[in-house]
């Protein structure tokens, strides 16, 4: 009996201690009091293992860091196959849609070098290096040694014939 009522002492004596360090490693409130419930429990079993009473606080501390320790690895195992799970749904729907939009991406890219390669060589010189080399109307000028208002003409005219190409193409 005796034993109880300083394990009783002991448990209020080290209470919020324990606590505070159960809570530094879990980050959760709750959770931290769980652990130190649970480290009463097994010091309270396993109080013959203490072979020096001047050793009790530095004994719970060690059970607290460990049971905290187990704790997180518990929730962690637990909720994170759910996490896992519903992370490698979202990827798997994201990489699929993106497969999806990939390939009608190069579908379309594909029928629009055959629609440019139809156009005169003109056009499609001032398409090449609008579209596939990303230079201005005063660069393409400057390339082809020709007026920028020549090159803002041939692109337009070249746009226009590829939209009715792609447009009979898409529709047929």
């Amino acid at each position: 009996m005796n034993l109880i009522i300083d394990f009783n002492a002991v448990y209020h004596s080290h209470f919020i201690r324990l606590k505070h360090i159960a809570y530094a490693i879990t980050k959760d409130y709750y959770l931290a009091e769980d652990v130190v419930q649970e480290v009463f429990i097994k010091a309270w079993n396993n109080l013959e293992q203490l072979n020096e009473a001047d050793k009790l606080g530095a004994w719970l501390s060690v059970i607290t860091t460990r049971t905290a320790i187990d704790f997180i690895r518990k929730e962690r195992n637990k909720n994170g196959i759910v996490t896992e799970q519903e992370i490698l749904d979202f990827i798997a729907d994201e990489v699929q849609q993106n497969v999806e939009e990939e390939v009608v991406f190069q579908l379309l890219r594909k029928d629009i070098k055959q629609a440019l390669e139809t156009l005169k060589p003109d056009y499609q010189h001032v398409m090449t290096l609008k579209v596939d080399k990303g230079l201005k109307e005063k660069e393409i000028a400057t390339v082809l040694d020709i007026n920028t208002s020549t090159v803002k003409n041939r692109i337009h005219r070249a746009r226009k014939k590829l939209k009715v190409k792609l447009s009979d193409r898409l529709s047929s």
